[in-house]
């Protein structure tokens, strides 16, 4: 079994806000309300209070804090209390973008003899930090969202069949935000490449070419960062 080589993707700037929203929501075990404070430590002053399911927009993380925009203003809360940051809303925050042309909507891969294909699956000692999209070999993946393609993205580094993707940094609304997409060669685009939503970008090479056995689903992996932070879009690829 192939161990996948995730490369965190910094993308130089401050933290402005994006029309698409990456939240972190209260998320205790207990069911309480978590504190919000001035600064990042329980000696902070408390601005107030979120409850569980309760979101707010995403800052930036140092240590176990997550920086949020609480009230209007700048605020903080512990990471062991809320959820990772994700990506949230739906709606005008839809990618609404079909990303393989072997299926008309996104669907996702279960469970097979390999594992799990959502995000946060376990992976060994580590969790998977994408969502695994299902996919022929042979068809055409598409830009989620508009954007530059800006390099290759190689999951293995190993030089196998299946060891092909590209990066594409967002615009617009999707401004901050990057999105590997592993098991397919950008073959469409001269990179660097400016992109439009729903643009043919690459040609997914199929994981059955050697890579793994037949009961594995075939598919692409989509992974998505936010200024360098590793975020889950579930609520943006399987919105409609």
């Amino acid at each position: 079994m192939k161990t996948l080589v995730v490369a965190a993707v910094f993308i130089l700037g401050v933290w402005r806000t994006a029309d698409a929203r990456t939240c972190v929501c209260g998320a205790t075990w207990e069911g309480g309300d978590v504190n919000v404070r001035s600064c990042a430590s329980t000696d902070c002053a408390i601005l107030g209070l979120v409850s569980p399911g309760e979101c707010d927009d995403y800052v930036s993380t140092s240590g176990v804090w997550h920086q949020i925009i609480f009230n209007g203003q700048n605020a903080w809360i512990h990471g062991d209390y809320v959820s990772g940051p994700q990506e949230c809303g739906g709606g005008s925050y839809c990618t609404d973008s079909q990303l393989c042309s072997s299926f008309s909507s996104n669907l996702k891969r279960g469970c097979d003899g390999y594992g799990c294909g959502n995000y946060g699956a376990g992976r060994g000692t580590r969790a998977h930090l994408g969502w695994d999209i299902q996919c022929n070999g042979g068809a055409t993946v598409y830009a989620p969202f508009a954007g530059t393609v800006v390099r290759e993205a190689f999951p293995y580094g190993d030089g196998s069949c299946c060891d092909t993707g590209f990066l594409i940094n967002g615009s617009g609304q999707f401004a901050g935000h990057s999105v590997m997409i592993f098991y397919c060669e950008p073959d469409r685009v001269s990179m660097p490449a400016t992109v439009s939503s729903g643009q043919a970008v690459a040609t997914h090479r199929g994981l059955h070419c050697g890579c793994y056995g037949a009961s594995m689903t075939d598919h692409i992996h989509y992974q998505v960062d936010y200024y360098g932070t590793t975020v889950d879009p579930a609520s943006w690829i399987f919105c409609n």
